[in-house]
């Protein structure tokens, strides 16, 4: 009646514990860009947003266009009393696709010490991402490389996340700017639904 020794048979049913388990070895930046964050559809492809940044998603309404402004500014939202600045993300980050439906979102992040918002086309869900599933060399989805953190796998497609503070350095500033300009020289180019900032 053969037993063997513990560690034979331990290893028999692959329960050798005295084998070292070895975790996967991150980069800086698999480590930098781990976190939870928000799935969304901007035109044919998919966008991860921090969560951690994320202030509130509202439906897409209300957004009011300034006159000549880029194609990529949405425009202005008034809410509660304060002006946010809104980004176009499909025009912004030059991807195409299908055009906006009715599921279109506003998605409200932290911009410095004020809050931007982000104009997509649906709101997808949240995701938990590892850093060991960031690949940070897929160039599958077509944006700049100062805006990108790599991709990750969600439901059969791949999501590139999204620098928010590098995309809003010095662009959401400009709208403002020139919302101001227009509040103390044209307020009549103003749509009176836009409140004086607070």
């Amino acid at each position: 009646n053969w037993r063997g020794s513990r560690a034979a048979i331990r290893r028999l049913r692959g329960l050798d514990h005295s084998e070292e388990i070895r975790e996967p070895v991150l980069t800086d930046e698999q480590a930098h860009w781990a976190g939870i964050y928000l799935i969304v559809r901007v035109a044919d492809h998919l966008i991860g947003l921090r969560t951690a940044e994320i202030v509130e998603v509202l439906p897409d309404e209300g957004v009011l266009p300034l006159p000549d402004t880029e194609e990529n500014f949405a425009g202005i939202l008034p809410l509660r009393g304060r002006c946010h600045p809104v980004i176009d993300l499909e025009a912004h980050l030059g991807l195409e696709g299908e055009t906006r439906t009715a599921s279109g979102a506003l998605v409200l992040m932290r911009d410095g010490d004020s809050t931007s918002g982000l104009r997509v086309a649906e709101i997808l869900g949240r995701h938990r991402v590892e850093g060991a599933h960031i690949d940070l060399a897929d160039a599958s989805v077509p944006i700049h490389r100062k805006l990108y953190g790599g991709c990750v796998p969600y439901q059969g497609q791949m999501a590139a996340l999204l620098d928010t503070t590098a995309l809003f350095q010095d662009r959401t500033q400009s709208l403002l700017a020139e919302y101001r300009r227009l509040q103390a020289e044209e307020p009549q180019a103003l749509p009176q639904e836009l409140l004086p900032m607070s």
